[in-house]
């Protein structure tokens, strides 16, 4: 087995990274097949992307391919027309691609075709970087394939915490339980596993310019490290601080010349992003921005994180090692990782800081083992133990195939419900694509239906499904739930109830159609009522003090009593959507919103849904 040499494609390399990526694609497309066929059998339309399949890619993401497949060109505010020309909130990278496909070939085909698409895509990326590293087609195709149904393992070693055992030795696990709720691990590619895509192809392009030291190659790393800024944050932080220690340690060694390109990759990556620091600089301009980044999900604060010694450990061990070795790639991410995963120490919070081991260091700590494994296999272990590895190698590739087919078909049988709409539903939503404009808001107190009307319409929502798309500030979006809620009928205690810290404690895990509803808090704010404090999103935080929302909800509904005309005219709406959710959740009574001094005729009733127009709109 020769490590660390180039081998040039040849026929070989060329069959085993298409049989793989085949065969990748037909194991991430297959749960399509799978849903669609079981819910053929029961006569029901197949949807891809729903509020129940996946929440974070019908609320978040959804949209912003539906906002980019519809031709709009500018990258606002998905869900409310008030905003929608100003800054987005989201990064547009992956919205431009699978809203482009969108156009060519329809919204939930780009959706199906993603991962039938993307997972290869990923495979072949990581499968040329393993080759270009060792030069063994072989054991890249396994360590390739065994990335591809593990994603994060490398970053759950050394286990620091014991959900990180858990789900390390789910992935060997050959038999499942039902029901499985479990996706693969770079399916759902736009949730956010597309950006292993751009985040691959920058690690491609860096080891190849550090390896070859051809002053191109680092200006397509510098490219493509640009590219990040536009694709996911955590990629483009992780990426930067990793930059920086490689030109640090590759100055240590006194390699100016190689020190100097990581500092001129830093230097083309931030030329291209800056029309994202206008955007982000725009965003800063609003009085309410603090809100914003605090709907993210932050933990506040300057300690370092102990609870994860042992990865801080073993990371700088590794470091130390591939620094003696000359491997300076492999110690500027361990050395980077230990950063990142203590970056509060520097600014003082941090947004959800789990998400920077799910996804960039989950990649690039697979990098980086892979560069300094050989070192200690040849030394430790010789020659006659390769036949050992590759064997083990083969075991895992097999445990993991084994548990991911079993998987999808479980998956398939136990969620196929998630995949659909009630008929009445379908039919309004049609009707409502060929009868009302594009871009009229539609209003509804409901947290599922205003994610569907962003999935299956044109239309904009009153009430955003949640407030990590929207730039909308805190009170904003308040005011329009107050507003909703009050049309549909809810009296001041259940609307006060809703936004209760004491009531989100007992019904923020329920997961039935009411919970949902009720856990209206949780949406609009996403992670933002959570605990700031450090270490929240590793199993340490409960709901922060937010008896600031409490106090605004109390001021609104004081508002509405005062005068509810004033209020019902500081925001648009030209239609009201009364569907199954309506009806189930809330107090629907037309004669209430008559009341409320709205003039309404109804212009669609079928089945359980009722769509009404405002007059004079």
């Amino acid at each position: 087995m020769r490590l660390f040499s180039f081998q040039f494609l040849n026929k070989k390399v060329f069959w085993l990274a298409l049989g793989g990526a085949f065969f990748v694609s037909a194991f991430y497309g297959l749960p399509h097949i799978l849903i669609s066929r079981n819910l053929a059998t029961e006569g029901k339309a197949y949807h891809p992307v729903t509020f129940f399949s996946d929440m974070d890619e019908a609320q978040i993401y959804a949209p912003q391919v539906r906002e980019v497949a519809e031709g709009i060109n500018s990258f606002g505010d998905p869900a409310l027309r008030e905003h929608a020309d100003g800054p987005s909130v989201r990064a547009p990278l992956g919205a431009s691609v699978l809203g482009f496909a969108a156009r060519l070939i329809g919204f939930e085909n780009a959706w199906i075709l993603a991962d039938f698409i993307f997972p290869p895509i990923i495979f072949l990326i990581i499968f040329s970087v393993l080759v270009f590293l060792s030069g063994d087609s072989t054991l890249s195709l396994l360590l390739g394939a065994i990335f591809i149904f593990s994603r994060d393992l490398a970053s759950l070693f050394p286990f620091s915490l014991f959900y990180q055992f858990k789900s390390f030795a789910a992935y060997f696990k050959p038999w499942i339980a039902h029901p499985v709720v479990t996706h693969l691990p770079l399916d759902r590619l736009f949730t956010p596993e597309w950006t292993f895509i751009p985040l691959g192809v920058f690690f491609l392009l860096w080891l190849m310019a550090i390896k070859k030291k051809m002053p191109f190659l680092f200006i397509g790393t510098g490219i493509a490290y640009g590219a990040l800024f536009y694709s996911y944050p955590f990629d483009w932080v992780s990426v930067t601080v990793i930059l920086g220690m490689a030109a640090v340690l590759f100055f240590l060694r006194r390699e100016y010349r190689m020190a100097m390109f990581q500092t001129a990759v830093l230097v083309i990556g931030f030329v291209i992003a800056i029309p994202f620091f206008i955007s982000f600089f725009e965003l800063r301009q609003f009085a309410h921005y603090a809100e914003l980044i605090g709907r993210t999900g932050l933990e506040v604060g300057r300690e370092i994180r102990w609870l994860l010694w042992p990865h801080f450990l073993v990371w700088l061990a590794a470091a130390i090692s591939a620094f003696r070795r000359l491997e300076i790639a492999a110690a500027s991410i361990f050395l980077g990782a230990l950063t990142v995963m203590n970056i509060q120490v520097i600014t003082g919070y941090v947004p959800q800081p789990e998400h920077f081991l799910r996804y960039p260091l989950a990649l690039a700590l697979f990098i980086a083992y892979i560069l300094l494994v050989p070192h200690l296999w040849n030394k430790f272990m010789g020659v006659k133990f390769q036949r050992f590895g590759y064997t083990f190698l083969v075991l895992i590739f097999l445990l993991m195939v084994t548990r991911n087919i079993q998987l999808q078909f479980a998956y398939a049988k136990e969620n196929v419900a998630r995949f659909t709409l009630d008929s009445s539903t379908e039919n309004s939503f049609v009707w409502m694509q060929a009868n009302i404009p594009d871009d009229a808001v539609v209003l509804s107190p409901s947290v599922v239906t205003n994610t569907h009307l962003l999935i299956f319409t044109s239309a904009k929502v009153f009430v955003p499904p949640t407030g990590v798309i929207t730039s909308a500030s805190d009170r904003e979006m308040l005011e329009r739930y107050v507003i909703a809620a009050k049309i549909f009928g809810m009296g001041d205690q259940w609307i006060r109830g809703r936004f209760s810290r004491s009531f989100l404690e007992t019904r923020s895990h329920e997961d039935d159609l009411r919970g949902i509803e009720d856990g209206i808090a949780l949406h609009l704010f996403h992670y933002g009522l959570y605990s700031r404090e450090p270490n929240t999103y590793f199993g340490r935080g409960g709901f922060r003090d937010f008896s600031d929302v409490e106090t605004s909800v109390a001021e609104i509904l004081e508002s509405w009593r005062i005068s509810s005309e004033t209020l019902l005219q500081k925001y648009a709406f030209e239609y009201i959507y009364a569907g199954l959710m309506e009806k189930t959740s809330f107090s629907f009574s037309v004669g209430d919103m008559e009341k409320n001094g709205l003039c309404l005729h109804e212009i669609y009733n079928q089945e359980n849904v009722s769509i009404y127009e405002r007059c004079g709109k």
